[in-house]
């Protein structure tokens, strides 16, 4: 049997194959002429059977932080096989057409750096002016990534982008100024 910190790094190898599993499956059924079909199956057969392994170990004693990796480990399998079985059975029935809002958004609209901070702003100044919540993440992020892709494909070299606030639209803007 491995030791113990083997043991982890399997867990935590395991996580990742996890992650690069729900990326394959995404991007199959974004376009399954394109990409292959990824067989999560075998993933989850293999995870299992190394959890059975696991458990078998732990039996006479206890490791609370092996068990932590397992069971946050055993979760995450739940949930993503869920998902996975969610999208591929959708894809087996509409072949890749949306039905309804996708309850898997683009993470990259709401993780990109200038919408957080964009929001942040916002926010900061809506609280110093006692203004209620004029506008949401997702309705700012689609605006403002708008003005940031246009702003930067006109950008010069001695030019920097910004962030202002605009006191009479009360919104974030993103401006153009020299930098220095």
């Amino acid at each position: 049997m491995d030791s113990v910190p083997d043991m982890l790094q399997k867990l935590k190898m395991f996580k990742n194959q996890i992650y690069q599993m729900d990326q394959r499956v995404r991007l199959y059924v974004s376009d399954r002429k394109k990409y292959g079909h990824p067989f999560p199956e075998d993933l989850i057969n293999r995870i299992r059977a190394y959890e059975t392994i696991l458990h078998r170990y732990l039996a006479g004693f206890r490791n609370t932080e092996l068990e932590l990796w397992l069971d946050n480990l055993m979760y995450s399998l739940q949930v993503y096989e869920a998902i996975w079985k969610r999208m591929l059975e959708g894809d087996a029935q509409g072949s890749g057409t949306k039905r309804g809002k996708d309850p898997y958004p683009d993470p990259s609209v709401r993780s990109h750096p200038i919408v957080q901070k964009a929001f942040e702003l916002e926010a900061r100044q809506w609280s110093k002016l006692g203004i209620c919540d004029t506008e949401t993440e997702e309705e700012l992020a689609a605006r403002i990534l708008e003005q940031y892709h246009e702003a930067s494909k006109n950008l010069k070299q001695n030019e920097k982008l910004v962030l202002s606030y605009d006191l009479r639209d009360h919104r974030v803007q993103i401006k153009v100024r020299a930098s220095e």
